[in-house]
C-alpha cells in the first residue's frame, strides 16, 4: 500500500505498508502524501496501523500527522 495522497517532484512516496495476501486489510484514507495507513483484521479485533514520514525536526509536520492519525482513528471507532 502506498499514499492515498501523491506529491509532485523528486520523493514521491516516502510511506508504504506491505500486508500479507493471506491477511484481510483495508486502506484507510489520509490526506498526506507522506502517511500509508491500513485497518488489519483480526479475528476478534481491529488493528489501525500506519507508516509516516515526518521530515527532521519539524514540529508542526508531526502535530498535523498526529491530528490526522486521530481524525482516522476516531472515524473507524465510530462505525
Amino acid at each position: 500500500m502506498v499514499p492515498t495522497t501523491e506529491r509532485e517532484g523528486r520523493w514521491v512516496i516516502r510511506s508504504m505498508l506491505w500486508v500479507k495476501k493471506e491477511v484481510e486489510a483495508e486502506q484507510v484514507p489520509i490526506d498526506s502524501p507522506d502517511v500509508t495507513a491500513a485497518v488489519v483484521r483480526l479475528p476478534d479485533r481491529l488493528v489501525f496501523t500506519a507508516s509516516v514520514y515526518v521530515p527532521g525536526g519539524d514540529g508542526q509536520a508531526l502535530q498535523d500527522i498526529c491530528a490526522k492519525l486521530r481524525t482516522a482513528i476516531k472515524e473507524i471507532i465510530a462505525r
